[in-house]
């Protein structure tokens, strides 16, 4: 029986009943033993129905194999350094693959002082193919909701299978994607900052994960992509906001705005003028405009992120944040779940890494590089994939300026004159 049949919470409620009817029934002849093993085990069929309503609710695990962690036919645990680099490397067997690879390893924390946290990096196909050897990928940085683990990407949004259908359509551009870990466990939530208690988790995402990363793979020396639900998406707006020379642009999925407040944060904030410094709302009122790109999502359904949203869009077009292809999106019937996020996924990432076959009938950010086709697989008979990209001006490298759309390959968009949410067709998961 499926992991989110509704027959299994029908079974499950069926059995607790029956359960409870022996349990609670006036009866000499069933000793009490029975009737008290019938009583605890009706109470944790009662509380594994809630799990699983609540797990059919979020989408948070699609099978019970998802239960046990993540398990991909492209999956590769690396516990050194040598691993690493020996999974990583091009082999004849990649030429022209159709998946990429997905690497669990641990992320050393030197600048941040704190121990190694578990993470996994998403390669494109073409990073191990022979024929691409020389060619180096830009950056996207997937921070997790909270509570939540790096795996969330990979069980609950199905990260590497949308971005391994997006690239062989050509509408992603083939991208390195690191998932760290922004918690360093499931039972805290830090919001990406370094705390008061000491714990320097913003130093670790924005410096540490990027030393390790441009250190390790065939990395794109430029500014990087933010991308995050819940939690995740009002990091990736923060970090973003707050570290523009790292970041060219933010995706943020049903994130807030306004950093928490609650008995939650009591170890995070040194001072009240600390949480408001980490909160966008109030970044973007009192920080002069940087050049970051936004992509704002909403699901309809989930008004407290529609509210969010829509304030926050409004405080970028007062105080000069908003730029000609920054995205406020409505996703239609959208709420606070794996599956909404997981069909919002591929648009957002359209924005942020248009491939050569990208719908052009979306705002699209400056660009974090440009968007040239990759190498043709005879080299000889094709130009350079950097022929057509200057260095000066190619995006995302530190210090260049960023060009704005080419004529040639997207047409030009006035920026929207109202900050009205606009719908984005559904997707099914």
């Amino acid at each position: 029986m499926p992991l989110t049949s509704p027959l299994l919470l029908v079974l499950l409620a069926c059995t607790a009943e029956a359960l409870l009817y022996l349990a609670l029934r006036r009866s000499t002849s069933t000793r009490w033993p029975l009737r008290a093993g019938a009583a605890a085990t009706a109470a944790l069929l009662v509380l594994a129905g809630a799990a699983a309503w609540t797990n059919d609710h979020y989408g948070f695990y699609r099978s019970w194999r998802d239960l046990t962690g993540v398990h991909s036919r492209d999956l590769v645990v690396a516990h050194d350094p040598l691993s690493v680099a020996r999974a990583a490397a091009p082999a004849v067997s990649q030429t022209n693959a159709k998946h990429g690879t997905l690497l669990e390893l641990d992320i050393p924390a030197p600048l941040a002082g704190i121990k190694p946290r578990r993470a996994f990096v998403y390669l494109p196909p073409q990073y191990r193919d022979p024929l691409y050897a020389s060619t180096s990928f830009p950056v996207v940085e997937a921070l997790q909701g909270s509570p939540g683990r790096p795996s969330d990407w990979i069980l609950g949004l199905h990260l590497d299978q949308e971005l391994d259908r997006g690239i062989a359509l050509g509408n992603i551009h083939p991208s390195i994607v690191v998932i760290p870990d922004t918690n360093g466990g499931l039972a805290r939530s830090l919001e990406c900052t370094n705390t008061k208690d000491g714990i320097a988790d913003e130093t670790f995402l924005t410096t540490d994960v990027r030393s390790w990363i441009n250190k390790t793979f065939r990395a794109e020396p430029g500014r990087w992509v933010a991308v995050g639900y819940s939690t995740g998406g009002y990091c990736s707006v923060d970090l973003a906001l707050r570290n523009p020379r790292w970041y060219a642009s933010a995706i943020s999925l049903d994130g807030y705005t306004q950093a928490i407040s609650d008995h939650y944060a009591r170890h995070l904030w040194r001072s009240r003028e600390d949480r408001l410094e980490h909160s966008p709302d109030w970044w973007v009122t009192h920080r002069p405009p940087e050049r970051v790109d936004l992509y704002l999502l909403a699901g309809a359904d989930d008004h407290s992120s529609v509210r969010a949203a829509t304030r926050f869009w409004n405080l970028l077009g007062e105080h000069g944040w908003r730029r000609p292809h920054d995205a406020l999106v409505a996703q239609p019937h959208g709420r606070h779940t794996f599956p909404d996020w997981q069909a919002a996924l591929q648009p957002a990432l359209e924005w942020a890494l248009p491939g050569i076959n990208a719908p052009r009938d979306q705002p699209r950010p400056a660009a974090t590089f440009a968007p040239y086709p990759m190498p043709s697989p005879h080299p000889a008979k094709a130009a350079s994939p950097r022929a057509s990209v200057p260095p000066s001006t190619r995006a995302g490298a530190t210090g260049s300026p960023r060009p704005g759309p080419s004529a040639s390959t997207r047409p030009a968009r006035a920026p929207s004159p109202t900050p009205r949410l606009t719908p984005q067709p559904s997707r099914s998961p």
